[in-house]
């Protein structure tokens, strides 16, 4: 897909930037399968609350997984392939008890815009940033294991209308020299 293409394709006609969007919606134990995707993120869900069993995701051309000021617990998330983000996860609060991803271009998951996490587990491979936490939001990570990276973990402001940010870890899960904490901002391990 050439660069004109992926801007063309980026929103639809309701200007929507999901390949499958869901808006405004109460979730109850439902299971999402999306191969591909060449709009700005293969699932978007925005302004909705409830519960997720499965996401699975692959080969996206940008963000696979984009959650937008919802209100969510997901038991699995799977992505492979992503052009840009895994998960991307805003201004919201979120429940993960698994994410597994596997080459994604930019980060494994980035929290961001006031948004509170928490990952129970988490395996990442191949990646540039493996978590991030930014734009005064807080994110809690139980366990995991972050490979082929190069940042481990970062925390940071990067909209100038919000604060810095959290990373708590309750395990180690990456070392010291691979983790970038901008200042106001903070990596707790316990």
């Amino acid at each position: 897909i050439s660069y004109k293409q992926k801007v063309k394709n980026r929103f639809d006609n309701n200007l929507l930037t999901g390949l499958v969007t869901i808006k405004d919606s109460n979730l109850s134990n439902i299971n999402i399968e999306i191969y591909g995707g060449i709009h700005e993120d293969s699932l978007n869900i925005m302004n909705s609350k409830g519960t997720i069993n499965n996401i699975i995701v692959s080969n996206s051309s940008a963000d696979a997984i984009d959650f937008d000021h919802s209100n969510l617990n997901v038991k699995n998330i799977k992505v492979y392939n992503a052009g840009n983000d895994c998960v991307d996860l805003s201004g919201g609060n979120y429940k993960i008890e698994l994410i597994s991803a596997e080459k994604c271009f930019d980060k494994g998951i980035s929290v961001g815009e006031n948004s509170k996490s928490i990952v129970d587990k988490l395996m990442i491979s191949d990646v540039n940033i493996g978590f991030v936490s930014k734009d005064s939001s807080f994110l809690t990570v139980g366990s995991g294991k972050i490979s082929n990276y190069k940042i481990c973990s970062a925390a940071y402001r990067k909209k100038q209308e919000f604060n810095g940010s959290i990373i708590k870890s309750l395990n180690k899960i990456c070392p010291q020299k691979d983790v970038s904490i901008q200042k106001h901002s903070y990596y707790i391990y316990k």
